[in-house]
């Protein structure tokens, strides 16, 4: 028999979480992006969020239904479960 804790559900030996690895996911929030749950690192800010979302100028940006001028973008702190919209303006007519 082995000594190792096993996934009851796949009969295989279950992964052995490091310290290091249980402090990151520790130091992480979730925030929906355009409504994708997005992990970002904690301690985060809008500017954060829309770095990782990738989105380009011209764009309008609110969390949780709150517009944002993005003068403010690095003194937005976000917390877990907030909801960040980055709207695209539509050209055309």
């Amino acid at each position: 028999m082995t000594s190792e804790p096993m996934n009851h559900h796949a009969g295989r030996p279950c992964e052995r979480r490091s310290d290091a690895a249980i402090a990151v996911a520790a130091s992480t929030i979730t925030v929906r992006i355009n409504d994708i749950p997005t992990a970002l690192r904690a301690p985060a800010t809008l500017a954060d969020a829309v770095k990782q979302f990738g989105i380009q100028p011209p764009f309008a940006a609110a969390v949780n239904l709150q517009f944002v001028p993005n003068t403010r973008y690095h003194q937005t702190p976000l917390q877990e479960a907030d909801r960040i919209d980055l709207i695209a303006p539509v050209t055309g007519g």
